[in-house]
């Protein structure tokens, strides 16, 4: 498989509080010593909202800020979704393991992230992408991550690990709609401001879109195959491959 290396810096606290899930406990260096609860990043996980409709994309956000006075680098796996087992609890009850994403032969991007002091690093992660959620109830979404992490010179593992429930009512046409509009405006916002945060959200918020399996949001992708970032057009062109619709057709032949 290949790899194309890729690490972001990140310098800016992010305002905002939250909710720490974990962190490790690893003992203390001695009399006086700095103990590794505190010297390692603060993790935290959240649910982009707790009620959605059938459709509608399952977001689970990563917070992890770095409390420690050195610079952390995380290595989130293979297009930054290879260290985590998700755990998705059906509304029948139903328990299913779904391991880390491969990457086939695709190019993969290494997810390395650097966060110096104070500066939290933050991503939203799409759950439909490890199951898909094709019925109403509500839903249990379990996470335990294994995430290699180096403080300075010190090397260890984040392992917080997070249960949260979602519930998912029925179709709404009006909802996922707004949705989607929401989504498709995220990505755009690389037309006006070209930076690492933005095509890295872009990023994010495509991989949402391209999770969507009702044919409402054709027309996004539509609209999200002719901008003009390349990370945006990809996606856009990937997911409108899963639907043979005229207007789905006529989008691709159009790129």
């Amino acid at each position: 498989m290949q790899q194309a290396r890729f690490q972001y810096r990140y310098n800016a606290r992010t305002k905002g509080s939250h909710w720490v899930a974990a962190i490790l406990l690893i003992g203390s260096t001695g009399s006086g010593g700095l103990c590794w609860s505190q010297a390692l990043p603060a993790v935290s996980w959240q649910l982009a909202d707790e009620r959605i409709t059938l459709n509608e994309p399952v977001i689970l956000k990563l917070s992890v800020e770095n409390t420690t006075r050195d610079s952390v680098v995380l290595n989130l796996g293979d297009d930054f979704e290879g260290r985590f087992l998700i755990t998705i609890i059906t509304p029948q009850g139903t328990v299913l393991h779904r391991p880390p994403r491969g990457t086939g032969n695709r190019i993969a991007v290494l997810g390395r992230v650097q966060i110096e002091p104070g500066a939290v690093y933050i991503r939203n992660y799409t759950i439909d992408e490890w199951h898909g959620f094709d019925s109403p109830g509500k839903y249990g979404i379990g996470v335990t991550p294994q995430i290699p992490v180096t403080v300075g010179d010190r090397s260890d593992t984040l392992s917080a690990e997070t249960y949260q429930t979602i519930t998912i009512g029925a179709a709404d046409e009006t909802a996922l709609r707004r949705r989607c509009e929401e989504l498709l405006a995220i990505a755009f916002k690389t037309h006006t401001v070209v930076n690492v945060d933005t095509i890295e959200k872009a990023d994010q918020a495509l991989h949402a879109l391209s999770s969507v399996r009702d044919p409402i949001v054709i027309p996004y992708l539509a609209r999200a195959v002719i901008s003009p970032t390349l990370i945006v057009q990809d996606r856009a062109a990937v997911a409108l491959t899963r639907f043979s619709t005229p207007e789905a057709i006529t989008a691709l032949l159009g790129t």
